[in-house]
């Protein structure tokens, strides 16, 4: 079994204890892992640092695509659903330790699964810097590839994801 790590004492907790926590330190409970002969438990493999034996870094890198809880504050609860969440969905552009910043991203026009830098009052590629401090306001990483020479290279910087590994709506 999987356990969460305690967060640094500065990090924004949720008031809700029993919400997901998609990145952070993750140990296992007991030192011999459980194994798998087939996929489908999970949705997703992630990229994981290795600390030390037995605890897993999953936090953010350069180049991953994650989604983000929309309008996020520590007063967001559970409730029924987590899939009635609103999400964002951000590229990772630079990881410091203070910082992690993100490009947004939103639907192209004309498709089901591929995604553009949102383009806001005339500014291409606008960074948004997020304090490690709310690491909990990333939800999960997404599984997408960079589009290079689909449509004549027009696509081309652009991510396209498995449109099954949706199970919310994004904004």
């Amino acid at each position: 079994m999987v356990l969460w790590c305690p967060l640094p004492k500065s990090t924004i907790w949720w008031h809700d204890k029993t919400m997901p926590i998609g990145c952070g330190l993750f140990q296992f409970r007991n030192s011999k892992p459980n194994k798998y002969s087939v996929t489908n438990n999970f949705s997703r493999v992630v990229a994981v640092e290795t600390l030390k034996k037995g605890v897993y870094k999953i936090f953010p890198r350069t180049g991953e695509v994650w989604a983000l809880y929309k309008n996020w504050s520590a007063q967001l609860v559970k409730g029924n659903n987590i899939e009635d969440f609103d999400y964002e969905i951000a590229e990772i552009v630079n990881v410091s330790d203070n910082f992690v910043d993100v490009k947004f991203l939103v639907l192209a026009k004309g498709f089901k699964s591929v995604y553009m830098a949102r383009v806001e009052e005339e500014v291409a590629d606008k960074v948004v810097k997020i304090c490690v401090l709310e690491h909990l306001r990333f939800s999960h990483q997404i599984p997408v590839f960079c589009l290079t020479e689909e449509r004549g290279g027009r696509l081309r910087g652009f991510w396209e994801s498995n449109w099954n590994a949706f199970v919310f709506t994004v904004y």
